[in-house]
């Protein structure tokens, strides 16, 4: 039996990852995406973070943390697929006796998941008195990775449409250039997808989250990321990738130089080596985020159009976890993610 086509709205991280898992499972797949989208891809200005200890351990639900370190897991396979690396080097860092102890609490957790976490010795520089290496967490490389997922999925016989989606009901797409037809479609255009919250209301439980990051010239003090309370540092070709702000609410996709400065300050209060280096780049994405701070996937509130949006800050790490995810819940919903929480 032939499967239905389906459209996906969005070749972010999130849709691409969709549009891959689709096509392994039979279907016919054509993302539509903006001609000029790519500059508007939250996941190309992400440090490429692959972070369930870090974001989820002692801070989640049991269920949120299974949801994260399946991810991470998946990704092992997933990465392989793309022939692209994953740095296996993440650092958590404690400064203060509290924050000592909480990485402690993460260290006994750890083994729920199958992982022993270890303090090591604090790499030269860093200004610190505890590491704790999450040896679950990892690092890509969003620009290395982007266009690898973009191949195999047109290697995949996945289609490209340009075109601004402007409005959906069921069964169909209606866009700037042109209208679909489609038993299915996935909506997984990031924080973009608000934009269809007429068609989808509850696409008014996603706000924008807008983050920004810097390039500093100067080799990292350790390879991999290292973690501090809001900051990350992380090599990257030779360079110190240092992020990130969050501002909730605010949809600005420029750069500016108050966020500059703070992501500098921050950085060399923890690598004083930093200062008085040259910042040679800064980028800027608008995360998708919910209330609780986690997606919402499968059925929308309009039969056959599907959800897979509001990763928030793993995006990276949650990408294949959501293609799976809602791939698999076009035949049978498990609703544990639907936008009927709110």
């Amino acid at each position: 039996m032939t499967k239905p086509e389906i459209h996906i709205i969005g070749a972010g991280p999130v849709g691409l990852s969709c549009g891959i898992f689709a096509l392994e499972a039979g279907y016919n797949v054509k993302i539509i995406t903006e001609s000029s989208e790519v500059a508007h891809i939250a996941g190309l200005a992400a440090g490429g973070m692959l972070a369930p200890a870090y974001e989820c351990l002692c801070q989640s639900t049991q269920e949120f943390s299974d949801f994260a370190f399946t991810a991470r897991k998946l990704w092992d396979g997933f990465a392989k697929n793309l022939n692209i690396a994953i740095s296996p080097n993440a650092l958590s860092l404690g400064e203060t006796p509290e924050e000592i102890e909480f990485l402690e609490k993460q260290k006994i957790a750890s083994r729920v998941f199958g992982y022993d976490f270890d303090f090591i010795e604090i790499p030269n520089g860093l200004k610190t008195n505890a590491a704790l290496k999450l040896a679950s967490d990892g690092l890509l490389n969003p620009m290395v990775v982007y266009p690898q997922m973009l191949n195999l999925f047109k290697n995949l016989g996945g289609t490209i449409i340009y075109d601004e989606v402007l409005a959906l009901e069921k069964g169909k797409i209606f866009g700037k250039v042109g209208n679909y037809n489609s038993e299915i479609i996935i909506v997984a255009a990031g924080y973009q997808s608000h934009q269809l919250k007429e068609s989808l209301p509850e696409l008014n439980h996603l706000f924008p989250t807008r983050g920004q990051v810097i390039e500093i010239d100067c080799p990292a003090p350790a390879d991999g990321s290292i973690r501090y309370h809001s900051t990350y540092i992380m090599s990257r070709a030779g360079k110190t990738i240092v992020g990130a702000t969050s501002q909730n609410n605010n949809d600005d996709w420029s750069t500016n130089q108050e966020d500059i400065d703070t992501l500098y300050n921050n950085a060399c209060r923890l690598y004083p080596s930093l200062v008085g280096k040259e910042i040679i780049n800064t980028r800027a994405g608008l995360r998708p985020n919910t209330t609780d701070e986690m997606p919402i996937l499968g059925q929308s509130s309009i039969e056959g159009i599907f959800l897979a949006t509001g990763a928030y800050r793993n995006g990276w790490l949650f990408a294949p976890m959501i293609g799976k995810y809602v791939i698999e819940s076009i035949n049978n919903d498990p609703l544990t993610y639907s936008y009927k929480r709110f």
